[in-house]
């Protein structure tokens, strides 16, 4: 497994110090000390069953790619949230967020967005100023986006 780094946690909202972060990593990967650092893990973030790690996981795919949660994904991200808690949760949501599946869901729903309102495809601008509503928040982000087309100037001339 990758190591989860003290990026990832920041972006997500969660902030230790660089100094926390290194205490709490030094020593993991050596055979020395290992089950110590697993246990401070745990004792901070919890761990999660197979069955509540996989119940997260479909609730994560449902929430951001609007399908079922398949084998690949059960497979490969289960043992980060069963072994890191609560920050493997935010390390799943992240790689998630940045995959190309989602890359590829965003600009395909901001496309349809501006074909049916617009009669066009996104321009960069709209690709920058909307990706993040879409990616992050899913259906309600798609929903603000429709809501902040509609009300736009280049909306208003065409309808």
């Amino acid at each position: 497994m990758p190591e989860l780094s003290f990026g990832i946690p920041s972006v997500l909202g969660v902030t230790f110090t660089k100094e926390e972060v290194e205490r709490f990593w030094k020593g993991v990967g050596q055979k020395v000390g290992r089950q110590s650092k697993v246990k401070e893990f745990e004792k901070l973030f919890g761990r999660y069953s197979r069955v509540q790690a996989e119940s997260i996981l479909k609730v994560l795919y449902q929430q951001y790619f609007e399908r079922d949660l398949d084998d690949v994904g059960r497979k490969f991200y289960t043992p980060y949230i069963q072994n890191f808690g609560f920050m493997g949760i935010m390390w799943v949501t992240y790689h998630l967020l940045q995959s190309e599946e989602m890359s590829k869901k965003v600009s395909r729903d901001l496309g349809k967005l501006y074909q049916k309102h617009l009669h066009r495809e996104p321009d960069p601008t709209g690709m920058v100023a909307y990706d993040k509503w879409i990616r992050f928040f899913g259906k309600s982000g798609r929903k603000y986006v429709e809501r902040h087309i509609k009300k736009s100037n280049e909306y208003g001339a065409k309808h």
